[in-house]
């Protein structure tokens, strides 16, 4: 069992992303205004406990913790002042306010349940597929399962994310400049 699991680990490790490629995905997200929402990864350290993970959320709830942070209004100075902080953030963040940790799911963010998700979706052979198609979507059993795929998929160099008006379905597209 050790030495399948070493294999996986490995091969696991090989389709991952690099951080500049994270980092483009990241600022992609961040700056879209579109009602579609980006998922992004991002690690964020509870500065009330010093717990430091590594999760999956829309980049629109990502905002609001900087707000809820930084108890930024929601001006055009504030917004930018907003999108300055994550896009110099280099995907960590450090938040203090419970409010905000709470608006990213930090505390229930079950990164515990990637390696099942991984298997389940087949995900090097996933990430391969939907990286020759234009558009690709899938609907998964659950909200946290569609979020935990984004988190592997984002992880693979692969930006997707849901329609608010829809929700359920993951989505990704090749063109990206359709939703700025």
């Amino acid at each position: 069992m050790k030495t399948v699991f070493l294999t996986f680990l490995i091969v696991f490790s090989i389709f991952q992303a690099s951080d500049e490629k994270k980092n483009e995905l990241f600022s992609i997200a961040v700056q879209s205004e579109s009602t579609f929402s980006y998922f992004v990864v991002c690690k964020i350290r509870d500065l009330n406990t010093g717990n430091v993970k590594e999760i999956c959320t829309t980049a629109d709830f990502l905002k609001g913790a900087i707000h809820r942070e930084f108890n930024l209004d929601y001006s055009d100075k504030s917004l930018s002042e907003s999108r300055k902080l994550l896009l110099e953030s280099n995907r960590f963040f450090e938040f203090k306010n419970v409010d905000a940790l709470l608006n990213v799911r930090f505390y229930d963010y079950p990164t515990d349940k990637l390696d099942s998700v991984s298997m389940l979706y087949d995900l090097s052979n996933l990430s391969t597929e939907i990286l020759k198609q234009d558009e690709w979507n899938v609907r998964t059993s659950s909200d946290e399962e569609m979020k935990l795929l984004a988190h592997l998929l984002f992880n693979e160099g692969i930006l997707t994310g849901e329609y608010d008006c829809f929700g359920g379905v993951l989505h990704y597209f090749k063109d990206k400049e359709k939703f700025k």
